[in-house]
C-alpha cells in the first residue's frame, strides 16, 4: 500500500508572530520518533511517504488570524501541504497528542473532503484513552490504542487482503452496524505491551526521512512506560516500565548521530525522549558511561530523571554526567511544598530537591526543573507557595524552573476523580481550543479567582525581575532585549544564575493560532 505518515503541525498561540522566535523554537525540539519509528518498519513492505510536521502548514480559509474565539476561522482551517501530499495515496496515518488534537480532527475533515474513501488511521496517546469519542465525533476510520508497531502493520495486511479487522489487537472502529446512536463502535481487545526485547528487534528509525535545518535535537528512545503512578500524568503504561540494554540505547545513539549533519544550529543535541531515563540508576550509569567512551562529535546529551535516581545516596549519575557535554538534566518536581507532593504522588519531598540541587552544583551539571500551579485542590496560597520554592532552588543553586499551569489531561487519576472536584468537562474538552480559555481555567482551577490567577502570574515575573533592577547583568539585559520569547513574556530572568520560564494561565479572545514556519529565513511565525 501507498501510505502518508504524518503528525500535526507545529504552532504557538501568542498575539503577534513577532513574539516567537523561530529559531530557539529550531533548537530546542526534536522530531516526532513515533512516525519515523513507524516509517522504518511499514517501508519494508510498503511504499512510504513522511510528512514531517515541521513541514506541513495550515491557514484559514480567507487568509485572515484565527483567534481562540474564532471557531467559525478553525473549522474552516485548510493543510495545503497534507492536502497536497494526499495524491496517490492508499491510505493516511497520523500521530496525535491531547495537546494537538483539535488540528488532527481538522485534518481528517480536509483528508474527506479531498478523498471521502481514504483510510484514516490515528494513534498515539490521546487516541488511545480518547478513542470511542473520537469514532464517534470525527471522520477517522481506525485507532490504534497502545504501542503501533505491531498492529499498524498489522492493519495494512488485513485491509489490504480484505481480512478480518476482528483479528487485530488494540485496534478500535466503526462496524457496518448500526445502533441507536449511529454506526457500531468496536474495541478490540488491548494489545500486549511490546517488550524491551521486542522493541530492541525493530529497526531503527528512518532518520534518513529527516528534512535538514529544521531540529536541533535528536530523539533517541532508551525505555517505555513508567514504574511510577503520579496523579496528573496521562503517560501510557504506568507502573509498566520496559527498559531497553545499555548495548542496545548506544547502538541507538550512534545511529541518531550519523545523521547530525541534518540538525540546525551550532549547539546539537542527542535527548532521550522517554520520561523516566533514569528509572534504574545503575542501568542509566552505564549507558552515560558508554557515552563518555564514545566521540560525540560535538553533540551534547539531554534527558530527564527523576529526584530519587539522581542524587540517591547510591547513584553516581551526577558524577559521571560531570564528565559529560550536558545540554540538561529535566526533573520533573511539579509542587513546592511537602503536602502537595505527597498528594500527587511524587515519592520525595522538598527536602530531597534541595539535596539534589545542592550536589548539582557541586558537580556543575546544568539543571532544569518542572513545576505545576492550579492543582484543582490548590488555592493561592499553595500556587504562591511552588513560586517561592521554584524560585528559591533556582536562586540559590542555579538552574532553570519551567512553571506551568496544570491542564487536566485524560487516563489520568485525577481526570478519573474530577467529578469530585466539582469539573464536568469531557473528552470534547480538547476538540477545539477550548483548554486554553478563561472559562477552561475557571473550572479546572476553582479555587482561583481571576484576581488570584493574575497575583500567580506576576509572581513569577517578580522572581525574574530582581535580577535585572538589582544586578543590571549585561548578559541578561541582551537576552532581555533581543529575545522574542522575552518579548511574549514567556522568558524572563531570575536574580542569580538560575532564572524561571513560565506559560500562561490562559488565553484572551485576542490571541492567534500561528504556525511556526520553519523555512522561513527570518525565523519569524506565521499567521494561520
Amino acid at each position: 500500500m501507498r501510505v502518508l505518515l504524518t503528525a500535526a503541525p507545529r504552532f504557538e498561540l501568542q498575539k503577534d508572530s513577532h513574539d516567537i522566535d523561530v529559531r530557539a523554537e529550531l533548537t530546542s525540539r526534536h522530531p516526532s520518533l513515533a512516525i519515523y519509528q513507524l516509517a522504518s518498519i511499514l517501508r519494508g513492505g510498503h511504499q512510504l511517504h513522511l510528512l514531517d510536521p515541521s513541514l506541513s502548514d495550515f491557514r484559514s480559509d480567507g487568509g485572515e488570524p484565527i483567534t481562540i474565539g474564532d471557531h467559525k476561522s478553525l473549522a474552516g482551517l485548510r493543510f495545503p501541504a497534507l492536502e497536497r501530499s494526499l495524491a496517490g495515496m492508499d491510505l493516511v496515518g497520523i500521530s496525535g497528542t491531547s495537546f494537538d488534537w483539535f488540528l488532527v480532527r481538522l485534518m481528517a475533515e480536509r483528508i474527506k473532503e479531498k478523498d471521502p474513501e481514504m483510510p484514516i488511521v490515528a494513534g498515539g496517546v490521546h487516541p488511545t484513552l480518547a478513542d470511542e469519542h473520537i469514532l464517534k465525533t470525527t471522520a477517522i476510520n481506525f485507532l490504534i490504542r497502545g504501542d503501533g508497531e505491531e498492529s499498524f502493520p498489522r492493519l495494512l495486511s488485513v485491509l489490504d487482503s480484505d481480512g478480518d479487522l476482528q483479528s487485530i489487537d488494540g485496534l478500535s472502529y466503526r462496524s457496518n452496524l448500526l445502533s441507536a446512536d449511529g454506526p457500531e463502535i468496536r474495541r478490540n481487545k488491548d494489545a500486549i505491551p511490546l517488550s524491551a526485547e521486542e522493541i530492541e528487534q525493530m529497526p531503527l528509525p528512518a532518520f534518513d526521512l529527516l528534512p535538514s535545518n529544521i531540529y536541533g535535537k535528536i530523539g533517541v528512545e532508551s525505555s517505555r512506560g513508567c514504574k511510577f503512578d503520579c496523579s496528573f500524568c496521562s503517560l501510557l503504561y504506568r507502573r509498566l516500565w520496559r527498559g531497553l540494554s545499555p548495548k542496545s540505547v548506544l547502538k541507538r545513539v550512534e545511529h541518531a548521530m550519523s545523521f547530525a549533519g541534518k540538525l540546525y544550529g551550532e549547539e546539537k543535541a542527542v535527548q532521550f525522549i522517554d520520561g523516566t531515563f533514569t528509572a534504574i540508576a545503575r542501568r542509566s550509569e552505564r549507558i552515560l558511561e558508554g557515552l563518555r567512551e564514545m566521540d560525540l562529535g560535538g553533540l551534547s546529551i539531554a534527558f530527564e530523571g527523576r529526584i530519587n535516581e539522581i542524587a540517591g545516596s547510591n547513584s553516581n549519575i551526577l558524577r559521571i554526567c560531570r564528565k559529560l557535554p550536558i545540554d540538561y538534566i529535566f526533573l520533573g518536581v511539579e509542587s513546592g511544598y511537602d503536602s502537595g507532593l505527597a498528594r500527587i504522588r511524587k515519592g520525595f519531598n522538598t527536602r530531597a530537591v534541595e539535596k539534589c540541587a545542592s550536589v548539582s552544583r557541586e558537580q556543575g551539571v546544568p539543571l532544569r526543573y518542572g513545576f505545576i500551579v492550579g492543582f484543582p485542590w490548590e488555592g493561592r496560597d499553595e500556587c504562591l507557595k511552588t513560586i517561592s520554592f521554584a524560585d528559591h532552588i533556582v536562586s540559590d543553586y542555579g538552574g532553570l524552573a519551567f512553571i506551568n499551569w496544570f491542564y487536566l489531561l485524560p487516563g489520568s487519576r485525577i481526570w478519573e476523580e474530577r467529578h469530585s472536584y466539582g469539573i464536568t468537562i469531557g473528552m470534547e474538552c480538547f476538540d477545539d481550543l477550548a483548554i486554553r480559555t478563561r472559562d477552561y481555567r475557571r473550572e479546572i482551577s476553582e479555587k482561583l479567582g481571576n484576581g488570584d490567577i493574575s497575583e500567580i502570574d506576576q509572581a513569577i515575573d517578580r522572581c525574574n525581575l530582581i535580577r535585572m533592577l538589582i544586578e543590571r547583568d549585561g548578559a541578561c539585559w541582551e537576552k532581555v532585549s533581543c529575545s522574542g520569547i522575552c518579548r511574549a513574556g514567556r522568558l524572563v530572568f531570575s536574580k542569580t544564575g538560575g532564572f524561571v520560564d513560565k506559560t500562561l494561565p490562559f488565553c484572551d479572545d485576542k490571541t492567534a493560532l500561528l504556525r511556526i514556519d520553519c523555512n522561513d529565513q527570518k525565523g519569524k511565525a506565521k499567521e494561520g
